[in-house]
C-alpha cells in the first residue's frame, strides 16, 4: 500500500549571478540531466521565493565565501 506521495529527485543547482538577472540551471543529481534552465531577477525576495519550494531537494555544497543557506 502506498501513501500516494511521489519521491522527488535530488537536484544540484548552478547559478550564474548577475547585477540585474541571474541564470539558474537545475540538474538531476543522479543522472546529471537538466531539469530546468531559467532566468531570475537578482533580488533576495525572488531567490527566497524560488528556492523555498525546492530547498529540501537540493544538495548543498560548502562555500568558502560564507553560509550556503540564508539565516
Amino acid at each position: 500500500m502506498t501513501d500516494g506521495s511521489r519521491e522527488h529527485p535530488k537536484m544540484t543547482a548552478g547559478l550564474d549571478l548577475g547585477d540585474k538577472y541571474s541564470h539558474l540551471c537545475l540538474l538531476d543529481a543522479q543522472s546529471g540531466e537538466i531539469v530546468e534552465e531559467s532566468r531570475l531577477r537578482t533580488a533576495p525576495e525572488v531567490f527566497r521565493r524560488r528556492f523555498d519550494s525546492i530547498q529540501k531537494r537540493l544538495k548543498i555544497a560548502p562555500s568558502k565565501w560564507g553560509p550556503t543557506r540564508p539565516g
